[in-house]
């Protein structure tokens, strides 16, 4: 009986200091914002669609690019129409140095700035060669088409660094993007391991002979 009043204590706790994050993470809830889409350079992504469930995964995806080419690059398919063009990512506070480029466009590659676009692809620089690059690192395209407001700077220390673009407005979108690293998974999608972690370990105990 005691190590099943530990379990559940350690649940509890587990689902009340770790939802609580979410629901205020980045000063977003209640923004009744469309959409919040957590991603990063090596494709993992999870997505708020501000319907009370919270985050869930929404991996990006090789795919042709849209203006043509035989390179796939990094797509996510976004679940709501947005405004072409692209957002400049900038390494440093005087915007001299690009690190990374998030192209809203159509299937098409239009750029036009209508509110068309149904996937965001993400460009970044390839001058590290690293052995095993992440899969946005195809370069930055040549030509550009910045909708930005003069774009955005990375914040954090190098490694480990990203953006949050926020165009504003109560109909916009909220993307936050880590440029260098890896995002980790929502804490809801972690407490829902633990839980069924604890779950097995509880049951296993009650099978076992006394």
């Amino acid at each position: 009986m005691k190590i099943r009043w530990v379990l559940a204590m350690t649940a509890s706790l587990l689902l009340c200091s770790s939802l609580s994050p979410v629901q205020a993470a980045n000063g977003l809830a209640g923004s009744g914002d469309p959409f919040t889409l957590r991603f990063d350079e090596y494709g993992n992504g999870f997505i708020d669609n501000r319907d009370g469930t919270g985050f869930h995964p929404l991996n990006g995806v090789l795919l042709p690019p849209p203006s043509g080419g035989s390179v796939p690059v990094l797509t996510w398919i976004l679940p709501s129409p947005v405004v072409t063009g692209d957002v400049r990512v900038w390494e440093d506070t005087g915007r001299t140095i690009l690190s990374d480029v998030l192209r809203f466009t159509t299937a098409n590659g239009d750029l036009s700035g209508g509110l068309n676009g149904t996937r965001l692809i993400v460009f970044s620089d390839n001058t590290d060669q690293e052995p095993n690059p992440p899969l946005a690192d195809t370069g930055i395209p040549l030509t550009l088409t910045p909708r930005d407001g003069g774009g955005v700077v990375e914040v954090g220390p190098e490694g480990n660094n990203g953006v949050t673009y926020a165009p504003g407005g109560a109909n916009d979108n909220i993307y936050i993007f880590v440029s260098d690293g890896t995002i980790v998974p929502e804490p809801s999608a972690v407490v829902l391991l633990g839980i069924g972690v604890l779950g097995a370990a509880g049951y296993g105990l009650r099978r076992r002979p006394r």
